[in-house]
């Protein structure tokens, strides 16, 4: 207690005790007048008259405190603010990580064992807790979705700075864009094009009724219609001559390289048969132009 009083600032110190002997001497004083003489009963209105006298001391002894200390508690507040403020920064992460945690239970934007993209990775989420999301990689450039093996560590703070898609929906199906690009010299388009279609029809047929199921139940989850499952076919030029053949197939992911690779391996072998048959035509109008040139050299001539 000597130590603590001996830290004190001796200025503000002293003018507290005199400032509360003072008060302590003024409410006595109060309290005596309001008595005068020391009644064995005290009235109504003295008894209420000695409780706002107790009242106001206490209320100016808090004022008077305070104003006497006010320099040292800004003082104080200052140091305590600039602490605040440096554990903050020296705790930026942690506290971000834990607010992102709780913005995460609030909203649930994923769930253990969703395929997600965050921050740039594509993965499925293995593991969540106060810091971090656990991943494990999924390779979706050539659109098979195969796990890579590696382990991604993601801190939660990149909900705050990061978009998440949640790959949930698609994980087992997904629209995918079957593409066959043929040179249009040489073949029949409308032939090759036919022969797309009965492949994509083909290939396409043994999965269309589960793909419509599936996304039925997709729709109903998501509130929202997301196309039909039937195959969409189309064809295009480009500026080099060549046509495009499209089919827009909801197909499951672990189909996608085997139908698009089967489809592909059709159309151009229709369209090397084409070319083929286009090519043995090309031969035989030939032939007939050069008997056609032969003739008109080998007959006379008639002169006007």
């Amino acid at each position: 207690m000597i130590e603590l009083l001996a830290s004190l600032p001796a200025k503000e110190a002293l003018s507290s005790v005199i400032f509360l002997l003072l008060l302590i001497l003024v409410r006595f004083v109060g309290v005596r007048i309001v008595m005068r003489g020391r009644p064995e009963i005290l009235s109504k209105d003295q008894r209420r008259w000695i409780t706002r006298i107790k009242r106001a001391s206490v209320a100016f002894a808090i004022i008077g405190i305070f104003l006497i200390w006010a320099p040292q508690l800004h003082t104080l507040a200052l140091s305590m603010v600039a602490f605040a403020l440096a554990l903050v920064v020296a705790l930026k992460e942690v506290i971000l990580g834990i607010t992102a945690g709780f913005v995460r239970v609030a909203t649930t934007p994923f769930r253990v064992g969703d395929w997600i993209i965050l921050d740039g990775h594509a993965g499925e989420v293995v593991d969540i807790d106060a810091f971090t999301i656990r991943m494990v990689e999924i390779e979706q450039t050539d659109m098979s979705y195969q796990y890579t093996g590696r382990a991604i560590a993601i801190p939660n703070a990149k909900i705050f700075t990061s978009n998440i898609v949640n790959l949930q929906n698609t994980r087992s199906y997904i629209f995918h864009d079957v593409r066959v690009v043929v040179a249009v010299s040489e073949v029949d388009p409308k032939a090759v094009f036919a022969a797309f279609k009965q492949s994509v029809d083909t290939h396409y047929a043994p999965l269309m009724a589960e793909a419509l199921a599936n996304l039925k139940k997709a729709e109903r989850d998501i509130g929202v219609s997301l196309g039909q499952s039937e195959p969409l076919t189309s064809i295009q030029t480009t500026e080099f001559g060549n046509i495009i053949m499209l089919a827009r197939l909801y197909l499951p992911t672990a189909h996608v390289v085997d139908v698009t690779a089967a489809i592909t391996e059709d159309t151009l072998a229709a369209a090397h048969t084409s070319r083929q048959f286009t090519h043995k035509d090309m031969i035989e109008h030939e032939e007939d132009y050069k008997s056609a040139l032969h003739s008109a050299k080998t007959q006379p001539r008639r002169v006007a």
